[in-house]
């Protein structure tokens, strides 16, 4: 008990240390120039049919071509949710940055069908050309305040996806993000009349807190595949089956040095309602290539502090693990992968 007790004050000095460094760091959460975005799209498998099926594939090949290519243009999406669409820019503001809906119009073959835009959080929900299928995208962390959620957690019951036990064990009880939970229920009542009307393959995709998001929509309403970039826990042990007794793939990718998937940092102090990672992912390196990375990796204390105060020693601007977990960052690994070169 004791070691435990010295870990969750260590814990809590490094995330205020974290929170105080975020404030210094504006920059981090900025948007990139316009001509970023879709820039590699020649590297990549165009969006259409012939790349579609791998979506709903029972297996795909860990780093395979057409799982890279897949993903990154899930990655541009949850890049370009960060920007405005028309009718969310107010007079005044985000004059200088691109517009998402003329992009989505000049570079894509995806339609915005409908989006919601409600204290800071945003999702839209795309379909392809011809009907060829529909991603759901949820904004990732834009705000400090957003960072300090991903922090901090009290786990909350959700009851709706418990399951009784066999009668040879325990209940089986699901506990969630709390914050996220939150978040989530207040934007799906809304979105998903809309999805259901949508056509098949359905990929639900998010980065930082829109991959934790787009996680709870999965096991709300089966996809056919869950892709995520940098997500946080958000759920405890047991949580994942919801997710793929639906049948949906989850693809989770992180870059190796990007802090986010640690949080929150592992509180072992709870048991059955501790938030943990149970799905291996695909850690993208900055040598073009990608390696298997298992829970365990992130669901370390002591590893987690290390991952952080090592960060944070290079005292010169915002670290690696805030430069590594931006989207463009994303982008580019998955350019690298499949290109066989440092993105």
């Amino acid at each position: 008990m004791e070691i435990d007790q010295r870990r969750r004050i260590r814990s809590g000095a490094a995330l205020r240390d974290l929170v105080r460094d975020l404030r210094s760091w504006p920059d981090s959460f900025g948007l990139d120039p316009e001509e970023a975005f879709f820039r590699d799209i020649g590297s990549h498998s165009a969006l259409d049919r012939n790349l579609l099926p791998c979506a709903s594939a029972p297996f795909v090949p860990p780093g395979s071509q057409d799982q890279i290519s897949l993903a990154w243009w899930m990655s541009e999406i949850c890049r370009l949710s960060y920007t405005a669409a028309h009718n969310e820019q107010t007079p005044g503001a985000h004059l200088d940055l691109p517009c998402r809906t003329a992009i989505l119009e000049a570079r894509t073959p995806l339609r915005e069908v409908w989006s919601l835009d409600t204290l800071g959080n945003h999702l839209a929900i795309y379909e392809i050309a011809e009907g060829a299928g529909t991603v759901l995208c949820f904004r990732g962390t834009s705000r400090v305040r957003q960072w300090i959620m991903n922090t901090m957690t009290r786990p909350h019951r959700w009851r709706r996806f418990e399951r009784p036990s066999s009668g040879a064990g325990e209940e089986v009880l699901s506990h969630i993000h709390s914050g996220f939970y939150v978040i989530f229920r207040r934007m799906w009542k809304k979105c998903f009349p809309v999805l259901q009307e949508m056509p098949r393959p359905w990929i639900f995709t998010g980065h930082s807190l829109g991959g934790a998001l787009a996680s709870l929509a999965a096991a709300a309403d089966a996809p056919d595949l869950l892709c995520t970039f940098g997500a946080p826990k958000f759920a405890s042990a047991g949580f994942s089956s919801r997710i793929f007794g639906g049948g949906a793939q989850w693809w989770r990718f992180v870059t190796e040095q990007d802090l986010v998937p640690h949080l929150p940092f592992p509180d072992h102090t709870r048991k059955r309602s501790r938030l943990c990672h149970e799905v291996s992912g695909i850690a993208l390196r900055e040598n073009g290539g990608a390696r298997t990375i298992l829970p365990v990796e992130t669901d370390s204390v002591r590893q987690s502090l290390r991952h952080l105060a090592k960060a944070r020693d290079q005292n010169s601007g915002p670290p690696e693990f805030l430069t590594e977990h931006r989207m463009d960052c994303y982008c580019g690994r998955l350019t690298g992968v499949r290109e066989g070169k440092a993105g």
